[in-house]
């Protein structure tokens, strides 16, 4: 009888090595590629979010409030330009109807709302309002443009918005 010989062959050849780190490297750069598309993908998102809800949040309180108005001071307003403002004759609240007055400005890309010709306190935070622009329909109505601007990092997201209110006892 033969005795059989086991040959054992321990390592490996180049050509098995060259291969190996040739997939180790595909796949790493895959995974670093993904982490960096990732991480793109999340600036933009969080670009979009903060430009959504904050010029939302803005213009329907500057629909709300001209809806509450029962008339537009055309002397003090600036229609049909950007930067506009509007001064509305209104009420403190939709719960309190003492007269007063609230003036919609822009200033420093950053949208303000003043009350009975006080301070005015920011209706935006974290977006910039590049155009604002108030035009009269009647003397009843008022049509309201805005463009906003929102930047994270190096990724930008611009939106527009147009909407026309109808001032209180109008309809």
């Amino acid at each position: 009888m033969r005795a059989h010989t086991i040959r054992t062959n321990s390592g490996m050849t180049l050509l098995e090595a060259v291969v190996y780190v040739g997939i180790l490297a595909t796949l790493f750069t895959v995974v670093v590629h993904t982490v960096i598309v990732s991480m793109g993908a999340f600036d933009r998102a969080h670009a979009t979010r903060i430009l959504a809800s904050e010029s939302a949040q803005a213009f329907s309180r500057m629909l709300y409030e001209i809806r509450l108005a029962g008339a537009v001071d055309a002397e003090e307003s600036v229609f049909g330009v950007s930067p506009g403002t509007l001064s509305l004759t209104t009420q403190v609240s939709s719960a309190d109807d003492t007269p007063t007055t609230k003036e919609f400005s822009l200033s420093s890309g950053v949208l303000g709302l003043s009350r009975g010709g006080g301070a005015v306190g920011a209706l935006t935070d974290g977006i910039t309002v590049t155009k604002l622009i108030f035009r009269q329909v009647g003397v009843r109505a008022v049509r309201v443009e805005m463009t906003v601007q929102s930047s994270y990092k190096k990724f930008t997201d611009t939106r527009k918005f147009y909407g026309t209110a109808i001032l209180r006892g109008a309809y």
